[in-house]
């Protein structure tokens, strides 16, 4: 059974006991010894119902990362291009012409790659939006024809939880987006699908109160060197902007899987929505 979330706001980084309201609860037992960052998990069956399907994404590359130097973040990094380049790559016989921009939203929002998040408990240590950028151009896909002008906005995070370290991986488009739910799900498609990650339990939907979109969250399991550890992640689509965001905590690696507050996690990621989403400047 998933333990009650009480009132208050979550506590991101562990460390000491959180709060009321923290979905976090007591560290369960040591974490592995370097955490991942990856990228996002699962589709919902409303979304996937009410918009055209949306491509598969393609897994992790072939190797769990290294417990010694960079390969971890080498990993996060290629992972993010992979996932990205997966919600806009669709089959050739799926492209049937180009599509009108009066049929999608108006551009009216941005992502933005902060120096700082979640009120300062979160620090950038790699912003890989250029990369992206890069990536995508080079690319020889077709693309959605449902988004337009997609581009991206990628940064890790980390944050100190005592004498551990706390991880936030963040991966986002910006653009025009006319089924976003649709784009929110298959961003969340990509982890799952990832090579050592397992579905610990389906995903859920959340819409806090004053919310004005919905976060679909979900937890996984990722093995690495036989290790298990247990990773929430969440992700929103509006009409400008889809973006994923997964933890990696000293305090929920070593928790039962249903043990996990996906109701605080999603709370967590508008809030790190309203960090990152800026209107568009006329």
């Amino acid at each position: 059974m998933s333990t009650s979330p009480p009132s208050g706001p979550p506590h991101p980084l562990g460390g000491q006991q959180p709060p009321p309201g923290s979905g976090f609860g007591p560290p369960p037992g040591p974490p592995p010894q370097q955490p991942w960052a990856f990228p996002p998990a699962a589709a919902s069956p409303a979304a996937a119902s009410a918009a055209p399907p949306m491509p598969a994404v393609p897994p992790f590359p072939p190797g769990a990362p290294s417990r010694r130097g960079g390969a971890g973040r080498t990993l996060a990094i290629t992972a993010g291009v992979l996932v990205l380049l997966g919600v806009l790559a669709v089959p050739a016989q799926k492209v049937l012409g180009a599509v009108s921009t009066s049929a999608f939203p108006p551009a009216e929002h941005m992502l933005t790659v902060p120096q700082h998040l979640l009120g300062g408990r979160y620090t950038l240590t790699d912003d890989e939006s250029a990369a992206m950028k890069e990536e995508l151009a080079g690319e020889a896909v077709r693309r959605d024809p449902t988004i337009h002008d997609p581009r991206p906005a990628v940064g890790r995070y980390s944050g100190s939880a005592g004498k551990k370290t706390a991880v936030l991986s963040f991966s986002g488009l910006y653009g025009q987006f006319k089924h976003p739910e649709a784009v929110r799900d298959s961003i969340l498609r990509g982890a799952r699908t990832s090579e050592g990650a397992a579905e610990a339990g389906p995903p859920q939907l959340f819409r806090p109160a004053g919310s004005e979109v919905a976060v679909s969250c979900q937890v996984l399991t990722l093995t690495e060197e036989g290790a298990k550890s247990t990773v929430p992640v969440c992700a929103w689509g509006d009409g400008n902007t889809a973006a994923f965001v997964g933890w990696v905590l000293p305090d929920t690696v070593g928790r039962a899987p249903d043990a996990v507050d996906l109701a605080g996690f999603a709370r967590l990621t508008l809030d790190v929505r309203a960090e990152t989403r800026r209107p568009l400047s006329p």
